[in-house]
């Protein structure tokens, strides 16, 4: 849909599968609070990484950055595109990387209990 970035929405629920629990599994509301924390701190960093969490938005600054690079203004659009298409990927390589930080630190911090 180009709206929220994809690999944002499969961090949050990988995070939520994670720590997350259904109606009733826990009385304590920390436990609750854990994977919307991630989400929120995984949320702010990737609209400082990339300057918004919309697909659209860093789709487009993508395209920007492919089209004024000099190296690319002679090249065909599919290849131009396959251009923009690795930026995606490497957002989405960052993604998991931060994700993985996240849950590493939400374990050892689990460990400290």
């Amino acid at each position: 849909m180009r709206d929220v970035c994809g690999s944002l929405l499969g961090a949050s629920m990988m995070m939520g599968l994670m720590y997350g629990c259904g109606t009733g599994e826990t009385d304590n509301p920390k436990q609750k609070e854990v994977p919307t924390q991630m989400t929120s701190q995984l949320y702010k960093w990737l609209k400082k990484e990339f300057g918004s969490v919309k697909c659209r938005t860093v789709n487009a600054k993508f395209q920007k950055e492919v089209n004024d690079d000099i190296n690319t203004r002679g090249l065909a659009e599919p290849d131009k595109q396959a251009r923009v298409f690795a930026k995606c990927d490497n957002l989405c390589g960052k993604i998991a990387a931060r994700t993985a930080e996240l849950l590493w630190d939400a374990i050892e911090a689990e460990k400290k209990k």
